[in-house]
């Protein structure tokens, strides 16, 4: 039985989904350095293409916003995460089977819950609205961005018929930027001549970390993490693994400001044709005037945040004398997505030079997706991974809601040339 993990979801798991390495069993190595990034994002009532299109810029007409699905509960989520690795294979650390983890990786991270006739107020105006009071449902939002620097170790225990793996693994986290919003409900109000609107909050709480700066690594905030995993292995090829990471808490300085409101903004006296097109004059110029009747709490202070934990059950089975893989698993971030994601895959672990997967998914934010992997040995160690969760999504209006990329570039540290 081979005493590498196949599926070591402590130190292969980059971002939302867990992958095995296409090439771990194919040379014999002291460890590994890898560098990835992935970014996705996912939204229940935005297409892949649309969500192509504003990542790079497009200014969309009136036609374009009306086009876009504004009906049911809204969700939309998004993760980028780059970083590198290293991890020991073969190394003795702390004494025989122990293999330790450094890594490094940025992280940027958010997700909104929001009533559908809110964001069809935002995307399609509020002309279909005139002289209705429109009830707004409860909605919250965040995004945050924070480094990790984290250690793990990680050990196997072997029996006659199957093998343990545990490992675990701690992180120190700075937090450079956070911002979120929760709002209880509230309604909106277009007079039928367009002359007056009325916004109603119930209990708005905005917060958000120290302001004079948001760049990298700026320390806005410190933290930390925590990440493990359980995996068992049997002889006849079933893998059952566990993991949980991102577990930690985020403590933002003194600088940090949190606002609530309560109340009701009016405009009255000027004809509005469309919020969306005066939305800077009516929300910025306006809002100045009158705050101080809002703000029922204004005031800098600091205050704690949980980081964006994710945790995934898997079994994996082994076909075709180890070169193939049939992986099942489930994946939930209580934090950025309303219900567990559901995903099946079929990874081709052949000896050749080229390596490939596909996966069907659901839940989670989007309904379903398909997601694609393709990995290439270099030979001397080297090797390469492309994936995409969201392949449906290539083309143009396609029923997939969401976008995502990465790539991953690995080194193994040889004991002997293949």
């Amino acid at each position: 039985m081979n005493p590498i993990p196949f599926l070591f979801p402590l130190f292969g798991w980059f971002g939302t989904q867990a992958r095995p390495d296409f090439f771990q069993d194919r040379y014999s190595s002291l460890g590994q350095v890898s560098l990835y990034s992935e970014g996705n994002f996912e939204s229940s009532h935005m297409n892949g293409w649309f969500v192509s299109q504003a990542l790079i810029g497009r200014s969309f007409t009136q036609a374009d916003m009306m086009s876009v699905q504004a009906d049911g509960q809204g969700y939309a989520a998004g993760r980028w995460e780059s970083g590198f690795r290293y991890w020991s294979l073969d190394s003795a650390f702390g004494g025989g089977a122990w293999r330790h983890s450094l890594g490094f990786s940025n992280t940027w991270q958010g997700y909104a819950s929001y009533d559908a006739d809110l964001f069809g107020l935002i995307s399609r105006g509020n002309a279909p609205f005139a002289g209705q009071t429109l009830p707004l449902n409860s909605s919250t939002g965040f995004l945050t961005n924070y480094q990790t620097i984290d250690f793990s170790l990680a050990r196997p225990f072997h029996g006659p018929n199957a093998s343990w793996f545990i490992g675990f693994g701690l992180g120190f986290v700075n937090g450079s930027f956070f911002r979120d919003a929760q709002m209880q409900g509230g309604s909106f109000y277009t007079h039928p001549e367009g002359d007056e609107l009325r916004l109603g909050m119930n209990q708005v709480q905005l917060r958000a970390s120290d302001p004079s700066g948001s760049a990298f690594l700026y320390p806005a905030g410190l933290g930390f993490s925590f990440r493990g995993s359980l995996e068992y292995q049997h002889k006849k090829g079933h893998v059952v693994s566990l993991s949980v990471q991102d577990a930690g808490l985020m403590f933002w300085n003194r600088q940090g400001q949190t606002i609530e409101l309560d109340s009701e903004l009016v405009w009255s006296g000027f004809e509005v044709p469309n919020i969306a097109e005066v939305a800077e004059t009516l929300f910025q110029d306006q809002l100045d005037s009158i705050a101080g009747d809002l703000v029922v709490l204004d005031q800098r202070r600091s205050f704690e945040t949980m980081l964006p934990v994710g945790m995934r059950l898997g079994y994996g089975r082994r076909l075709f004398q180890n070169t193939a893989l049939l992986q099942a698993q489930m994946y939930y971030a209580p934090y950025c997505m309303p219900i567990p994601e559901l995903e099946l895959a079929f990874y081709y672990l052949g000896k050749g030079r080229l390596n490939a997967g596909i996966s069907a998914s659901g839940g989670g934010v989007c309904l379903w997706k398909i997601g694609l992997n393709v990995g290439v040995d270099a030979g001397k160690g080297w090797a390469f991974q492309l994936f995409t969760r969201n392949a449906e999504s290539i083309w143009p209006n396609a029923a997939g809601r969401g976008f995502s990329a990465g790539f991953q570039i690995s080194k193994r540290m040889l004991k002997s040339q293949p």
